[in-house]
């Protein structure tokens, strides 16, 4: 167990690193100090890097980006505006039909999410890349649905940064998640009166959960907004390249 802790350390210091160097290149002692390790840990961890051909050393002591690297960048940054695109016209359509704004979130991990929004007062398309959840992913519905769809070790760092065995309702979240995955659809209730936070998963080609698409929905017809999201989803899903009898 403590084997598996010093791993997910590293890995996350690996991240972080990468992170760092990806605005300015850094000497071993500038990355050691906003890591706050040793400069003999941080240059084990930049040879490392090295070796594996994601930094390169520059000028010295200086750290940089490698141009795989750059290249791993630039393919992320084309997946999400390749889902941002395929998704604009749907989101548009279901804004119309719920008369709200809409959100697609694409989550990275416990913290970071892409985030599409479509805001119906303006009629625009904000696309906010990357945004940062406050607080737990389960206090949005979109997090929620997210999160129940996540690989085991995804949901043990969220814990372990949040920790909680039930949701904000008192809610197990084993029988939330399996809730969820099982109806392909979450739901929050509002603060406001006869409002509920509506989720539904949206599916990559790989046939995994790859974002979701929310929207606040009225308790009065609640059937019939939601079965808007669902067909949008859907919908989205297949322009992705998600065929469902492949799976």
């Amino acid at each position: 167990m403590k084997k598996q802790v010093q791993t997910v350390k590293s890995v996350d210091r690996a991240l972080s690193i990468l992170n760092m160097v990806s605005e300015t290149s850094l000497s071993v002692r500038e990355i050691a100090q906003r890591l706050d390790i040793s400069t003999v840990g941080a240059m084990k961890m930049l040879n490392s890097l090295v070796n594996s051909r994601m930094l390169v050393k520059v000028r010295g002591d200086q750290y940089a980006l490698s141009s795989q690297t750059c290249n791993y960048a630039r393919n992320y940054v084309n997946y999400y505006k390749f889902i941002i695109d395929s998704s604009q016209e749907y989101l548009l359509d279901l804004s119309y039909k719920l008369h709200n704004s809409i959100r697609l979130v694409i989550l990275e991990d416990i913290n970071q999410v892409n985030l599409v929004e479509i805001d119906m007062k303006n009629n625009a398309m904000i696309n906010v890349m990357p945004h940062r959840l406050l607080g737990p992913p389960w206090l949005q519905p979109s997090g929620l649905l997210l999160l129940a769809h996540a690989d085991k070790t995804i949901q043990k760092k969220c814990f372990e940064q949040y920790p909680s065995e039930n949701d904000e309702y008192g809610n197990d979240f084993t029988a939330t998640f399996e809730k969820i995955k099982k109806e392909n659809i979450a739901f929050i209730p509002s603060s406001f009166p006869q409002i509920t936070y509506c989720a539904v998963p949206v599916y990559g080609a790989g046939g995994r959960v790859i974002a979701a698409v929310s929207a606040h929905i009225l308790d009065t017809a609640i059937e019939e907004q939601s079965r808007f999201i669902i067909e949008t989803a859907n919908s989205i899903s297949s322009e992705v390249g998600y065929r469902p009898d492949h799976f």
